[in-house]
């Protein structure tokens, strides 16, 4: 009868020590679950800033290359408008109304080039703008997700510590249990 008894009594602490590793080898997958998630978040947000300050950087090239090619085609233009007008002017068969259209459209050309400019400086400043805000946002957010992450990991090692205490203790409680029947 005792050694029926003492079966039973080890059966259930066989139980017992079975579902306490469940509940463990569970916690663990969540606390492997909650980490994953932390870590996409906080590389997302990374990766968000990343980018927008890449993007910071390409509008900043894009706009000294066009800077640069519209000063280029402004020299063009004025090196062919000064031909031009000499040619008008030395032109003796050409009617001053005709004069008078090509100084118009030569204005016309360079008043366009300007406001083009203009609006191109004006998108590139909002671009920047905009792209400079979202990467502040995105290097706010990733420091906020990743403070989090240290103060919660920190957590976490301390009851992972205990437990496997507790389970050698246990273990050796068990062990000890074990060897006084057995005596």
């Amino acid at each position: 009868m005792e050694i029926v008894k003492e079966a039973k009594k080890r059966k259930d602490a066989a139980a017992k020590n079975v579902e306490k590793i469940a509940n463990e080898v569970k916690s663990t997958a969540d606390n492997a679950w909650k980490e994953l998630n932390e870590r996409a978040v906080e590389a997302g947000a990374s990766a968000k800033a990343r980018s927008a300050g890449l993007a910071v950087r390409m509008v900043k090239v894009q706009r000294s290359a066009f800077d640069r090619a519209i000063k280029l085609l402004a020299q063009v233009q004025k090196q062919g408008d000064k031909l031009l007008e000499q040619h008008i002017e030395d032109a003796s068969w050409m009617p001053p109304e005709g004069v008078a259209i090509v100084k118009e459209w030569s204005r016309t050309l360079n008043n366009g080039r300007n406001e083009f400019q203009k609006v191109v400086d004006k998108s590139c400043d909002l671009l920047q703008a905009m792209f400079e805000r979202v990467e502040k946002q995105a290097k706010t957010d990733a420091k906020s997700a990743a403070s989090p992450k240290a103060a919660g990991g920190a957590r976490k090692k301390s009851p992972v510590k205990k437990k496997s205490a507790g389970k050698k203790t246990a273990t050796k409680a068990s062990v000890s249990k074990k060897t006084t029947p057995a005596t």
